[in-house]
């Protein structure tokens, strides 16, 4: 029984330490230019009654707009000065505005719009156009990018972040592979030629996609 035991935690660690995080550490398709915002034909916002992130584009770039909800005690705004609720509003938490909000269990909830420029001035984020109604945002955290696609049609807006099989064998032609093994997931980063990049299975990197609607 004590030898059963040590070959499943033997075979939980194997597939913990198994597990691989993939990113690239230069935008990708690195051969295209970089680009500022959307062809003006795509200027808008689009949203969709499925997730509480949506997105706008303009002259100035792209941003994220997503909802924070949060909650407040209603012993707090009997007691404060600053909030205050009226007709199903609260009061207080947004400068010079209201915002819905509905009592439950003698507290308050509510959600707060968070705007948030994902391309423009300051954001490390890279946009580049792959071709007419394509476009890809490639990401930048911990030093490296994810790419994340953007296609247009008419006034939908399909969008599809970077994923991938467990296990996936989608990166193994590319030479240049920086790893950092740490307990429980090895950290790759990818650095492919222009030549790989274009291998890349890219219906294999980019999961299920999303669809917004122009308002």
């Amino acid at each position: 029984m004590k030898g059963f035991l040590v070959l499943i935690f033997s075979t939980i660690l194997c597939i913990a330490f198994g597990q691989e995080s993939f990113s690239f550490s230069v935008p990708q398709p690195q051969d295209e230019k970089n680009a500022i915002t959307v062809d003006p034909i795509y200027y808008g916002t689009y949203t969709t009654s499925d997730f509480d992130t949506y997105y706008e584009f303009n002259s100035e770039g792209i941003w994220a707009i997503s909802t924070i909800y949060s909650s407040i005690l209603r012993e707090t705004i009997r007691e404060s000065s600053k909030y205050s609720v009226r007709n199903g509003y609260l009061f207080g938490v947004v400068e010079n505005d209201s915002i819905p909000c509905f009592l439950e269990e003698e507290r308050y909830h509510f959600g707060v719009k968070h705007k948030e420029q994902i391309i423009g001035l300051n954001s490390k984020h890279i946009l580049k156009k792959i071709n007419a109604t394509t476009y890809i945002i490639n990401f930048f955290e911990n030093d490296s990018y994810t790419p994340s696609q953007f296609v247009f049609k008419g006034k939908t807006l399909e969008v599809k972040h970077f994923d991938y099989e467990l296990n996936t064998t989608l990166f193994s032609a590319i030479k240049i592979q920086n790893a950092n093994k740490e307990p429980t997931m090895n950290y790759i980063v990818l650095t492919p030629s222009s030549k790989e990049w274009s291998k890349i299975e890219k219906a294999g990197i980019f999961g299920k996609g999303n669809l917004f609607l122009r308002k």
